[in-house]
């Protein structure tokens, strides 16, 4: 995955917490504390954005061969569809 998403083999550790995290979250105990799930849910949201924020705007000034870098070479407007849309506000 990484490698398609031309990401460092270095973030492998992070992107896999990230997403066992993630999975965990629709596999938990029967009475869930809702707060601390919800806490860490927000953690990682942040962290991933702050994460591909930058990243994707990179990708988009020098494309790579790549994932990130297909998907935004398309020839839209600047504004046409930004990220900011798709993403929930950083906290």
């Amino acid at each position: 995955m990484l490698d398609l998403l031309g990401l460092p083999d270095s973030d492998e550790n992070m992107m896999r917490h990230w997403s066992d995290r993630c999975s965990n979250f629709l596999f938990q105990p029967v009475a869930p504390d809702k707060e601390a799930m919800a806490k860490e849910q927000r953690e990682i949201l942040d962290a991933q954005q702050a994460y591909f924020m930058p990243l994707i705007e990179a990708r988009r000034r020098a494309p790579g061969e790549d994932m990130i870098s297909a998907r935004h070479a398309r020839k839209w407007p600047a504004n046409a569809y930004p990220i900011s849309k798709y993403l929930p506000p950083a906290t």
